[in-house]
């Protein structure tokens, strides 16, 4: 029994004219419900419900925390498991109340029966009655749900003993009186004017908490379940700290007549093992809230670290670098392995001395040009697109993987003669890559059998007649201000796909584009409006249509994504993305050699958004008079199945979002179509 445990732990400091109510912690039945992960969302649950008693109460009643509870229990000399076994339990819950001198006792319980609804439920006893007064639930369909009902429930439950606290009335008594016989002088009756002061209570855990509250000339230190008053309106600064947790600090703010809640939820520190190879290797790291820590070596244990997301980077000379994020949890070591790889080399020699050397890769963000002979080193590993010509001379176009750590040596002999598509490059002026597409017959659209299929993804036939070429990337940040000397996107980076862009940004862009590299613009703005004058015969910069886009999406394949069956392996999504955009091409590209086409950011084309026309349709463009314009391809906040290559959606043109960018098309010049 706690009262043969307990006999001398009264809490006799407790005012004898306002009844006190001892709480005891939130029971979760069976306890296996709140077990695992779910045990952080039932002590924030029992943070939450104090609140709600504490406001319910109205001062009313001296409220005793499972907090000063569990205290009470460590110093007659149970270990904390134990203190916290005899809480959660609460089979003997007058006889614990008795023994802490309190005059009622509040139980909370959640339950969840079957897979239905979460249940939290308050029971009252009186120690005096041994009686239940006050029995009262409420549901929610989650357990953190349950927060919302806290302070209905609290005010019901707690209404019976807030009742009898209320004055009884008087009743009148009448006696004799003297008539006036003049104006006597004013006579006034006061109470005394006093201070007005506020004041705290330390909520939250650990139990062992110590609690620094610092004002401008006094300092007080305070435990887990203590009540401060007489504090003077102002604000305070705190810091709490407890062995084997991370410190915590900040403000609060009193205000006169009332009593604050400083709750404190200190972390367990985060470990990190940082392993692999070459040794040596320098590795940053930049916390949570964007602190950088002190650069450490390969390999390295760290340690007291604030739970939470971080960004690696690990980098030596001689070596490619590396990044990715970590995720740290609370009381964990976590053990990550970092492998650098040397970088590559690249030499072209051949004839004639002199041709000109264009060296691309979209997945390094690698562009560069010179003359033969060409020499490039610091090259990541990967594939990249290299041609040499020169005037009077055949165009050689070459393909080439390069190796970790290796050195590939190339020859390139041009042969003399007219080559038959001169001046024919898919790599602009600006930097931009693309992939010609041959014209044919297709089928685009979603088939029956897909489950996720939305009612505007119908199967049907498109006929291309015209070749084209689509934008291997996004356009990036970088050419989007080399051409308009502005970057509106939110989520900055070079090599990321701008954002922030509309429907008309993209199409001014597009005519840049074109003007940079002597083509045609293709659309018409001026105050008149906005026209496409001469259509897909235009052979300047455009968006791509509807069409256009899913075929180079499905690059001939029947694959969910572009590229794959598998999300991971070419999209960034909600699921990956670690809530912003990546720089372009560093998932694999489709077979057609074009990336990000699921994923990153959706991508504005040109059809108005409506449904599929009927039948078989030559060189579709959408509907005209739509409102919405169509956007495609999914996005880094969005699900996987947003990112599948029949997904479609509707937007209006003027728009702007953190989400959404371009990649661009152009109708094929005659000397350009193979």
């Amino acid at each position: 029994m706690i009262v043969s445990m307990l006999p001398w732990l009264l809490i006799t400091s407790m005012p004898t004219q306002q009844p006190i109510l001892a709480m005891t912690s939130v029971e979760c039945y069976p306890e296996s419900l709140c077990a695992g992960d779910r045990e952080a969302d039932r002590a924030y649950l029992q943070n939450k419900l104090e609140q709600s008693l504490l406001r319910a109460a109205d001062r009313r009643l001296r409220l005793v925390t499972p907090d000063v509870v569990m205290r009470l229990l460590m110093a007659s000399g149970q270990t904390e498991e134990e203190a916290r076994e005899t809480c959660l339990n609460a089979t003997c819950a007058a006889d614990l109340g008795g023994a802490l001198g309190a005059d009622y006792v509040v139980q909370a319980r959640v339950m969840r029966p079957g897979r239905g609804p979460w249940e939290i439920s308050l029971k009252i006893w009186s120690i005096e009655g041994s009686n239940v007064i006050s029995d009262h639930s409420s549901g929610s369909k989650t357990l953190l749900g349950l927060k919302k009902r806290l302070r209905s429930l609290a005010k019901r439950s707690l209404k019976p003993l807030l009742a009898g606290q209320k004055a009884q009335p008087q009743r009148s008594v009448r006696s004799a009186f003297d008539e006036e016989q003049g104006v006597d002088d004013p006579s006034v009756q006061s109470g005394t004017v006093t201070v007005a002061y506020g004041g705290l209570v330390v909520v939250g855990g650990p139990a062992s908490a110590q609690v620094e509250l610092q004002g401008a000339n006094k300092s007080w230190r305070l435990r887990v379940g203590d009540t401060l008053n007489s504090l003077p309106p102002a604000h305070y600064r705190w810091q709490a700290t407890a062995e084997g947790f991370l410190d915590g600090k900040g403000k609060i703010r009193v205000l006169p007549d009332r009593i604050e809640t400083l709750a404190i939820q200190l972390q367990k520190p985060a470990s990190l093992n940082l392993r692999g190879e070459p040794s040596r290797a320098k590795v940053s790291l930049t916390g949570p809230k964007g602190q950088k820590l002190k650069p450490t070596g390969l390999p390295s244990t760290l340690r007291n670290l604030v739970p939470g997301r971080y960004r690696l980077r690990a980098s030596k000379k001689g070596y490619q670098h590396r990044s990715k994020w970590l995720d740290l949890k609370p009381g964990r070591l976590q053990v990550e392995t970092i492998r650098l790889y040397p970088w590559a080399k690249l030499s072209i020699d051949g004839t004639p001395p002199g041709a000109m050397v264009k060296v691309f890769s979209p997945r390094a963000g690698f562009h560069r040009e010179g003359g033969l002979p060409w020499r490039g080193k610091g090259l990541r590993d990967g594939t990249y697109d290299l041609t040499v010509s020169r005037l009077g001379y055949r165009t050689h176009w070459q393909r080439v993987v390069l190796v970790a750590g290796g050195h590939r040596k190339i020859k390139v002999h041009l042969e003399p003669g007219e080559d038959e598509k001169r001046g024919f490059s898919l790599h602009s002026r600006w930097g931009y890559s693309m992939v010609a597409i041959q014209p044919g017959r297709v089928w685009i659209g979603s088939p029956e059998s897909d489950f996720d299929r939305d009612t505007d993804e119908g199967r049907h036939e498109v006929v291309i007649s015209r070749s084209f070429a689509m934008g291997a990337t996004e356009v990036t940040q970088a050419q989007y201000e080399e051409l308009m000397d502005q970057n509106p996107s939110s989520f900055k980076g070079a090599k990321r796909p701008v954002e922030q862009v509309n429907w008309f940004d993209a199409l001014r862009f597009a005519n840049r584009a074109s003007e940079v590299d002597g083509l045609e613009p293709c659309y018409r703005m001026d105050e008149r409006g906005l026209s496409w004058p001469k259509g897909l015969d235009c052979e300047g910069y455009r968006l791509p249509t509807e069409a256009e886009w899913e075929v180079v999406a499905r690059a001939g394949q029947s694959n969910r994504y572009s590229g794959s069956d598998r999300v991971e392996d070419v999209a960034w999504f909600d699921g990956n993305s670690g809530g912003e955009t990546h720089p372009v091409a560093q998932k694999q590209p489709n077979a057609w050699g074009c990336y990000d086409m699921s994923g990153n950011v959706w991508e504005w084309v040109w059809d108005g958004y409506g449904p599929y026309a009927k039948g078989i349709i030559k060189d579709p463009t959408g509907h005209q008079m739509s409102e919405g314009r169509v956007i495609r391809g999914g996005a880094w906040g969005y699900n996987a199945k947003s990112a599948r290559v029949a997904v479609r959606f509707g937007d209006k043109p003027g728009r702007r979002y953190a989400y959404l960018g371009f990649r661009l098309a152009r109708t094929l010049r005659s000397h350009e179509r193979k």
